[in-house]
């Protein structure tokens, strides 16, 4: 699983897959929106059956942030269960590991590399944030076919490089580049978060075979078809616009 924001469990409870059954997690970054739900899902993990250590992987800070939440937050949750109510057992550890760039995780028949990815690093932050913010995009390496992941990265030399040559690749897409119109959304659109002006050319930069598009802001169906033609202006590649439990074979 790559990241647990808003809506994980639920999302993952209507497609009926086993929150005990999920091994490695990965996380992109540490916004909200991807991280919100971890805790809840370690712990629900749990209570659905978990019994083994649950390894999880993100960038420096995570292993941090995980210890935090169990050890000082939900410490109370967690021994309430385990000396209470006794038929859970004990609580599994969790084993969080900090990853930057390079290979990550190698499970023999398939592989998961990271790479750095900017997500608001030209917003002009200090060198203190800027030496603790690390964002990461994931590249999934399986029977001869690759699977990239933006996390929520801009266009830039590390996402070209976990994206090369994918077959598939999901990408955020923020706005369709008609409602760029203020300068704030202009600076999402740079350094934040990619809008259909640029995930086009990372696609075909990068040599995609097919792209799934994720992260919309709410919009009308317009806004969609409006994103979609940009986008195929630079990808002739296969193109999908991904909804809520979306499946997609490789």
């Amino acid at each position: 699983m790559f990241d647990a924001g808003r809506g994980t469990l639920n999302g993952l409870a209507r497609k009926r897959i086993a929150f005990a059954g999920i091994d490695p997690v990965f996380v992109t970054h540490h916004h909200v929106d991807h991280v919100g739900e971890l805790p809840d899902y370690l712990i629900a993990s749990w209570l659905d059956g978990r019994r083994l250590p649950r390894r999880l992987f993100g960038p420096p800070g995570t292993a941090a942030m995980v210890r935090t939440q169990l050890e000082s937050i939900y410490d109370r949750d967690i021994e309430f269960r385990s000396t209470g109510e006794t038929a859970f057992g004990p609580f599994p550890p969790v084993e969080a590991t900090d990853v930057r760039s390079g290979l990550v995780h190698d499970a023999g028949a398939w592989r998961v590399h990271a790479e750095e990815v900017e997500h608001g690093h030209g917003l002009g932050f200090g060198p203190l944030f800027r030496s603790r913010w690390v964002c990461l995009g994931y590249r999934i390496e399986a029977e001869g076919k690759v699977v990239s992941i933006s996390g929520d990265g801009v266009s830039c030399e590390g996402l070209l490089r976990l994206a090369r040559g994918a077959d598939l690749h999901v990408q955020c897409c923020y706005l369709p580049a008609a409602e760029l119109r203020t300068p704030h959304l202009q600076r999402v659109a740079r350094y934040t978060l990619a809008c259909s002006d640029t995930v086009g050319k990372i696609a075909a930069g990068a040599g995609v075979r097919r792209m799934v598009l994720t992260h919309f802001r709410r919009m009308p169906p317009e806004w969609l078809a409006a994103i979609e033609s940009d986008v195929r202006r630079d990808f002739s590649g296969e193109l999908a616009l991904a909804r809520d439990l979306d499946e997609f074979d490789v």
